[in-house]
């Protein structure tokens, strides 16, 4: 797939969760306390705000954000971030998340 098309998916999937925030952000209650919420990076060239502005979001709304890349040696992000992954591939047990968000770039 092309950078344009990821980006293009990376780009759709920020709306859509920026979307079902704003809907719960009238609620004074955290929405998704209690949740767990499993964040996927590849190794290298993923995209930092499409990690770190969701990831923000989900803990600002109670949820537990736990990353996970190929291994849990540091990331390398698009624009020179770095991030030290939570958990490897694997090391997930897909059944312990209520949620998994892909950040494709």
């Amino acid at each position: 797939m092309n950078k344009i098309a990821k980006l293009i998916i990376g780009v759709g999937l920020l709306v859509l969760v920026l979307s079902m925030v704003v809907t719960s952000a009238a609620s004074a209650e955290k929405e998704l306390e209690g949740t767990r919420i499993l964040m996927v990076i590849a190794p290298d060239d993923f995209n930092e705000r499409e990690l770190s502005e969701p990831k923000e979001i989900f803990e600002t709304e109670g949820a537990e954000v736990i990353i996970a890349s190929k291994s849990k040696e540091v990331a390398k992000g698009m624009s020179g971030g770095e991030v030290k992954p939570d958990i490897s591939f694997a090391e997930v047990n897909t059944g312990e998340y209520d949620a998994i968000a892909l950040c494709v770039i």
